[in-house]
């Protein structure tokens, strides 16, 4: 934990000045590690937006122990990114992915092959899965089969990864990633932009297995579908990995005997199916 006794005296001494001092908390947080670089816009928004959250900040500085203080600085951005991240889907809700991915699958012939089936993250679900992981600010994250984005705009609202990518074979949902990705450059993008790291989202139509993603150091795959066929491959192609970075997967784990993986986490938790159980996965 941050020593925050020096920042309490930075910002007493700028008591006239109520942006002066949230960006002193602002700055001090980040360089801290505490919060990300986005968090850091985030707080300097309130201030620009006149949010009453502001000044409740400050005061509470000096009257709160760290722990409660550090807390509700958590709780207010956790609040201020998953607005964010809802105002990207409005659009294209749950229910509207399940559609999308159903009815290209039926055009093409294709509601046998379970491992196209639709499922989403739960937004907190997977905010949790990914703090257990020491993500550093230079690091990359890959969603392989990222049907309308959910997963990478998690990672990339909350972390401060240099690129997040998605990758998805069905046309339609790639689509519908696509037009959140210009929704997030045009509209979110502006608000959360860092000189730090450059809050790169991207989304590519192709198959998992077409596309080399041997450089990320989270990768993320949402396997409760997938047959043993792809998770081999998907397990082969994650082993070129460097030793180090991490994969997610549910329900089922990459084979050990193909992928030189270790298991550090498995948990249960909800997604928009029921209950998977995820596993992260460091590569040795």
């Amino acid at each position: 934990m941050t020593d925050l006794n020096n920042l309490r005296s930075r910002v007493a001494a700028s008591a006239h000045s109520l942006p002066a001092q949230m960006f002193h908390i602002a700055g001090h947080l980040h360089r801290h590690g505490v919060i990300s670089g986005i968090g850091k816009a985030l707080l300097k928004e309130v201030v620009f937006q006149q949010d009453v959250r502001g000044p409740k900040l400050v005061d509470t500085l000096f009257s709160s122990s760290d722990e409660h203080w550090l807390k509700f600085v958590h709780r207010l951005l956790d609040v201020e990114t998953l607005k964010l991240f809802d105002s990207l889907y409005l659009d294209y809700p749950l229910e509207q992915g399940k559609a999308i991915s159903r009815q290209e699958r039926e055009d093409n012939g294709m509601l046998t092959q379970k491992s196209l089936v639709y499922g989403e993250v739960d937004y907190l679900a997977f905010l949790a899965t990914l703090r257990k992981i020491p993500i550093e600010p230079h690091w990359t994250f890959t969603d392989l089969g990222s049907g309308t984005g959910r997963a990478v705009f998690i990672a990339r609202l909350n972390f401060d990864f240099s690129r997040c990518t998605g990758i998805e074979i069905l046309r339609g949902l790639h689509d519908a990633a696509a037009d959140v990705c210009s929704n997030y450059n045009e509209f979110v993008r502006p608000v959360v932009s860092t000189t730090s790291t450059p809050l790169e989202a991207s989304f590519f139509h192709c198959s998992l297995l077409d596309l080399d993603w041997s450089h990320t150091d989270v990768c993320f795959a949402n396997s409760t579908c997938f047959d043993s066929a792809l998770i081999a491959a998907m397990a082969e192609k994650a082993s070129a990995m460097r030793p180090g970075s991490y994969f997610i997967t549910f329900t089922k784990p990459l084979p050990a005997d193909i992928a030189p993986f270790d298991i550090v986490d498995k948990e249960r938790r909800n997604m928009s199916w029921g209950p998977a159980t995820v596993y992260i996965h460091q590569r040795r």
